[in-house]
């Protein structure tokens, strides 16, 4: 495993604790999305994963659960 590796795993890890974190409010998990993603230090599958929670914490709550089925099927 190599150093890069271990980042990324690392940024992966601390996106999805976010994504699923209830007991921070969604606008200032969004807020913290932000910063994250604008900081310039993610790798590669780090941002675009953190694109992705991006779009479904600020996509409208009555499509959500549409727009995760639909992202699903593509994988």
């Amino acid at each position: 495993m190599t150093t890069t590796t271990s980042l990324c795993e690392k940024q992966i890890k601390e996106i999805k604790a976010l994504f699923n974190d209830d007991t921070i409010a969604l606008d200032e998990r969004v807020k913290l999305l932000v910063e994250l993603i604008n900081s310039g230090t993610l790798e590669q599958q780090a941002r675009v994963l953190a694109h992705e929670a991006y779009l479904v914490m600020t996509y409208k709550k009555g499509d959500a659960a549409d727009f995760i089925e639909e992202e699903s099927l593509e994988y």
